[in-house]
């Protein structure tokens, strides 16, 4: 196929088509082992791959590509994890289609293939939305963390420059500017986690502090979990953990255990991924 079908196929899986269509033609993307992200314009239902058992990263990255379809992300072909963003957007995604109540993916943690690089000795990290290191782990790959030199070709946080490790209130996340009131200023973690959608963030928020205040009688949640003081250079995977850890987000997590990721299927054509 020429690259010009290619990146017509391309457009027309992003165009406001049908959901038919659409999945035509990323399935012709997928076979052509190009790249597709999460539509929410397809009728789509969510389940976790992973429960049951502790397994590895790469572990559940493999039972998440057996039978895996068009619908559900994938890169140069290949069945990925949702990236950190893709992830809330499908919590919120499917708490809207529960009439306002938590789903099954808000109920537990979700790995993704986001990750997150941090620089041994010092507070300063960046975060990848598809990370392909992560990608190519299999059930063989043992260690907590992929031990890997620093990237410097990408946007770097520091630790100093935000409130990361504590229990966040919402105005810690998300509020108005003093200079602006127009504008808002969001936590620098969580907004570049999700590729600087503030729209994403604020409806993640005006989720998760009311279900904790309702449930556990908090007014803080959405804590940005780092690893603390890293002696080397280091690589992991971004997780997002559900509304029984008050919706936090994850970048110490191991990957040689616990291995869980969200799960996409149409809803048009049961039985079939």
């Amino acid at each position: 196929m020429q690259d010009s079908d290619l990146r017509g196929l391309e457009r027309a899986a992003q165009e406001g088509m049908s959901a038919l269509r659409k999945c035509a033609a990323r399935h012709r993307l997928k076979r052509s082992d190009r790249s597709a992200g999460l539509d929410l314009l397809i009728p789509q239902a969510y389940g976790v791959v992973g429960v049951g058992r502790s397994r590895r990263y790469g572990t559940s990255l493999g039972l998440l590509r057996k039978g895996a379809g068009e619908v559900h992300p994938f890169y140069e072909g290949k069945t990925r994890p949702l990236t950190f963003k893709e992830t809330i957007e499908a919590v919120v995604s499917e708490y809207e289609q529960n009439g306002n109540k938590v789903g099954p993916l808000f109920e537990t943690w979700l790995d993704t293939c986001t990750g997150i690089w941090y620089k041994g000795g010092t507070s300063k990290f960046r975060i990848v939305p598809v990370e392909q290191e992560l990608l190519t782990l299999t059930p063989k790959d043992a260690k907590e963390f992929l031990r890997r030199k620093y990237n410097d070709g990408l946007p770097e946080l520091d630790a100093k420059d935000d409130i990361y490790n504590t229990w966040l209130r919402q105005d810690q996340v998300v509020r108005p500017d003093e200079k602006d009131p127009k504008k808002k200023v969001y936590h620098k973690g969580w907004l570049a986690a999700l590729e600087g959608d503030g729209t994403l963030l604020e409806k993640y928020v005006n989720i998760v502090f009311p279900e904790v205040m309702r449930r556990y009688r908090k007014d803080t949640a959405m804590a940005f979990w780092l690893v603390q003081n890293p002696e080397e250079d280091q690589l992991r995977a971004l997780c997002a953990d559900g509304i029984n850890s008050s919706g936090v987000a994850v970048g110490s997590r191991i990957l040689n255990g616990g291995a869980r990721f969200a799960r996409v299927r149409p809803l048009y054509r049961k039985g079939h991924e």
